[in-house]
């Protein structure tokens, strides 16, 4: 194992301890003079020139020692006064077995563990919370180094209790505790509670990278790092808080990766999770970021729920990270106001048949709290997902937008199922061949969308613009038509009426021949099989000619929020001849 000789900066000093700009300080093998190797990092891959130059200032940067060796010890020259660029004339040397050291030396023949004790001295925070630590070489300020209180750190071994320890020195320090390079262990559950005052707290967990510090799960913990507000099922506690730069393994997806619940402000960057429940749960968290971050190979990617009668998960952005493989979603949302997920890769999740599974799915919970959730999809790849891979619950108070997607490749070419939503807008999106958008909502736009098959049972659309299927194109205005049956009349004809909607106009085209029906009655024909899509909200009356004792003449229909149509003849119906109405465009009437 490495061990630490000087951290940065060590300032190499003379008999009356100045400072030497330039000093020199050679390592050997004790009571020896063969030179043994140094390194600038811990893992002892970059060696450093033996002997080590101090700078002007006669700082040393960080020397590791090589402990598998034998004990080192180390000779401190001035530089050469003809080339001070090699050493010159030895001020003093330091020696494990020489009996006789130097009573005067700056470098002693001490231990490393002797000199950290000097340079990282226990802290009043650490006796305030009985905290003793492990290796004193490792700093506790400006950044904590998580390696001070773990008895190993690079073997994946057990260290909660360590762990824990550095987490809430860091904490009641308000500071940022570092995961370094190499970091290899395993743990049990971690947690914090963070009551929320964020004028006078905060946390930060920073790591090199993916895989650079590697944290793996080992128990049966319900979350493997667990952050609380002091209220999760009430009021949510602002605690700022930053999380970046890791790795978290999961075991059998038996945990949770992190849970944050009850807190607002804070920041997941850079972090990668996998083989876990959920790899990041979200519970009534608000006002939060997931920045580059990846959570795969888990049951679900995101999860975001609401605790009790606790704040929804509101105000919260996800961007630029990737959720793939998750056996039963990539993102679920089932709470939250507010949502923004940008800039995402989402694929080859769900479960093969199972249509509760799939990339992304919004519960009907996510209006819970205050009856309305507003969630935008901006530039997301959607591909490869089994079940139902976008998948939308029937939600009265969900506001959906979906502006710039990719969905392709989904089992059985399943890709977009809108159950139900109070309006959605869905524009430049693009689906594969043979692939279903099914939709059962108000629609307030429908542009730049190219689906081989647009199912929209129910759908009232406000603008639909540049809408491509695999049989036609249409633009500028929805087209569509009805089977009318017209009622109170002899044999009860029927014809195909046309439809065109605009906004919220829709006009009614009756074709060539018109819609005609012998009657003996002054009862007033209607016209039945109007789809509740086009039904008003209360009853519509046009202006138009209708036909009676097979003249035209003027009159009126009704459109009725009942989604029945009857005809009204000015001075009434006659009691024989056809009726009905001739072919005309009727309307406008308005939703």
């Amino acid at each position: 194992m490495a061990v630490l000789f000087a951290p940065p900066f060590y300032r190499v000093t003379d008999n009356t301890n100045a400072p030497i700009p330039g000093g020199f300080v050679g390592f050997y093998a004790t009571q020896t003079s063969t030179p043994q190797p140094v390194y600038a990092d811990a893992a002892l891959g970059i060696a450093l020139q033996n002997p080590v130059q101090a700078d002007g200032d006669g700082n040393l940067p960080a020397i590791w020692l090589d402990d598998s060796l034998p004990q080192y010890k180390y000779i401190i020259y001035q530089p050469d006064v003809t080339d001070p660029t090699i050493p010159g004339s030895v001020i003093r040397s330091g020696d494990p077995y020489n009996s006789t050291p130097s009573a005067t030396a700056l470098l002693t023949n001490v231990s490393t563990e002797d000199l950290g004790k000097k340079t990282n001295p226990i802290i009043p925070a650490e006796t305030a919370l009985s905290i003793t630590p492990t290796f004193y070489t490792y700093a506790v300020s400006p950044k904590i180094d998580v390696r001070r209180y773990l008895t190993a750190w690079d073997n994946n071994s057990d260290q909660t209790i360590g762990l824990q320890q550095a987490i809430n020195l860091a904490y009641s320090q308000k500071g940022r505790l570092l995961l370094p390079n190499g970091l290899k262990v395993k743990s049990g559950a971690l947690s914090l509670t963070m009551p929320g005052d964020r004028s006078n707290q905060g946390l930060a967990i920073e790591g090199p990278g993916w895989n650079g510090a590697a944290i793996t799960q080992t128990g049966s913990p319900t979350s493997l790092l667990a952050f609380s507000g002091s209220t999760p099922g009430g009021s949510p506690s602002e605690a700022p808080l930053v999380l970046e730069g890791f790795t978290l393994n999961g075991v059998a997806k038996t945990a949770n990766g992190i849970l944050l619940d009850g807190l607002a402000m804070w920041t997941l960057r850079g972090v990668q999770l996998s083989s876990f429940g959920a790899g990041i749960k979200l519970s009534s968290a608000l006002l939060g970021l997931i920045d580059g971050c990846q959570s795969g190979n888990n049951n679900y990617g995101v999860l975001a729920v609401r605790n009790g009668s606790g704040s929804g998960c509101n105000s919260n952005v996800i961007q630029n990270s990737e959720f793939n493989i998750n056996s039963t979603q990539g993102i679920h949302l089932a709470s939250g106001n507010d949502w923004l997920i940008s800039g995402c890769q989402i694929e080859a999740n769900g479960t093969a048949g199972d249509l509760t599974t799939g990339a992304v799915r919004i519960a009907a919970t996510i209006d819970d709290e205050i009856g309305l959730a507003e969630v935008v999809f901006q530039s997301i790849h959607l591909e490869n997902s089994l079940g139902q891979p976008f998948q939308v619950d029937n939600t009265t108070g969900l506001f959906l937008e979906i502006n710039g997607a990719t969905m392709i490749g989904g089992e059985s070419h399943r890709e977009l199922r809108v159950q139900g939503a109070s309006n959605i807008a869905l524009r430049n999106i693009i689906a594969g061949t043979g692939d279903v958008f099914d939709i059962t909502a108000n629609v307030a736009v429908l542009e730049n969308v190219q689906v081989s098959t647009l199912t929209d049972s129910g759908v009232v659309y406000s603008i639909y613009n540049g809408v491509k299927t695999a049989s036609t194109t249409l633009a500028n205005g929805r087209v569509d038509s009805f089977t009318g049956t017209l009622t109170a009349v002899t044999g009860t004809p029927t014809a195909t009426i046309g439809v065109r909607q605009q906004g919220d106009a829709i006009w009614l085209t009756v074709p060539t021949g018109g819609l005609l029906g012998a009657s003996t009655t002054t009862t007033a024909p209607t016209i039945t099989g109007l789809p509740a899509k086009y039904t008003p909200s209360a009853d519509r009356q046009v202006n138009c000619a209708v036909i009676d004792n097979s003249a035209s003449k003027g009159g009126v229909i009704t459109v009725g929020a009942s989604g029945v149509i009857t005809l009204i003849g000015f001075g009434g119906f006659t009691a024989s001849g056809n009726k009905g109405l001739p072919a005309i465009t009727v309307g406008p009437y308005f939703l």
